[in-house]
């Protein structure tokens, strides 16, 4: 079963290492130690991107954590957006980066929100 589940959440969350100038190993790792951390549950990822914090805040906790491990949030929240622009810059070039910076890099009213809408807003304007 856990096996299951882990193989589920990687195949949910697969683009996300390849938004990044992140080692996929480390991503994956990460991904998986903030999904049990969470405790957000495969129901919820499986929703995504159709489902708010309001109908499950763990979805939050887990793209907070994920973003702190990547390095692009600090422990309070803010957006560390230099890092995140050079991280994707380095991924995708300078044009692709500034947009998504621009358009996805929103300080929100919780760190769990900040991260959560940034996770959602990426892979949609990467489209």
């Amino acid at each position: 079963m856990k096996l299951f589940i882990l193989l589920s959440l990687l195949s949910v969350c697969y683009a996300r290492k390849e938004w990044f100038d992140k080692d996929p190993q480390d991503v994956a790792k990460w991904q998986k130690e903030c999904f049990e951390a969470s405790g957000v549950s495969m129901e919820s990822m499986n929703k995504l991107p159709n489902i708010t914090l309001s109908e499950d805040p763990k979805l939050g906790e887990n793209a907070f954590c994920l973003l702190k491990k990547l390095g692009f949030i600090s422990e309070d929240g803010t957006l560390l957006i230099e890092k995140l622009r050079t991280s994707l810059k380095n991924q995708w070039g300078d044009e692709i980066a500034n947009k998504l910076v621009n358009e996805c890099a929103r300080q929100k009213s919780t760190p769990q929100e900040t991260a959560h809408e940034m996770f959602l807003c990426i892979p949609a304007k990467l489209k």
